[in-house]
């Protein structure tokens, strides 16, 4: 990932430097400014050029998120290879001042009616939030 400004390449960010592993799929800006970087190897945050990436060392059921929204609670909600996942605001919190953090998240999955797929499209964005909080996203078949 590159920082462009002003013209000139000013950061760049690799997994060498705390970036998720493999290709990444959506940025995305959250509430307190805070970039997050969904990547094949979790979901990175970028915050004064310090990255760290949650994934499933951190409690993650699986490594590659496909993309990520902020709930209306401030909650962050992944789409990943192995379904939705939920992570309370606290969660991410504690694990933003502690990346040894293992946190607890709600996952809905095939049982859940929330198919679990490998994305090979760059239909983007793939999620959306409406007015009244309602998070839509692309499941692979279909909006779910």
């Amino acid at each position: 990932m590159a920082y462009f400004k002003d013209g000139k390449v000013r950061a760049l960010y690799a997994a060498v430097d705390g970036l998720g592993e493999g290709r990444v799929s959506v940025l995305r800006f959250g509430s307190g400014g805070t970039l997050w970087a969904a990547t094949e190897g979790g979901l990175s945050r970028i915050s004064n050029g310090k990255v760290s990436t949650l994934a499933s060392k951190n409690g993650l059921p699986c490594d590659a998120v496909h993309w990520s929204m902020e709930d209306d609670d401030h909650a962050v909600c992944l789409y990943m290879l192995c379904g939705l996942v939920r992570i309370a605001r606290s969660e991410l919190d504690t694990w933003v001042a502690d990346p040894k953090h293992t946190i607890q998240a709600t996952a809905f999955d095939n049982t859940d009616v929330v198919p679990s797929v490998a994305f090979l499209s760059a239909f983007s964005p793939r999620a959306s939030k409406s007015p009244d909080g309602k998070i839509w996203f692309v499941s692979g078949d279909g909006s779910a």
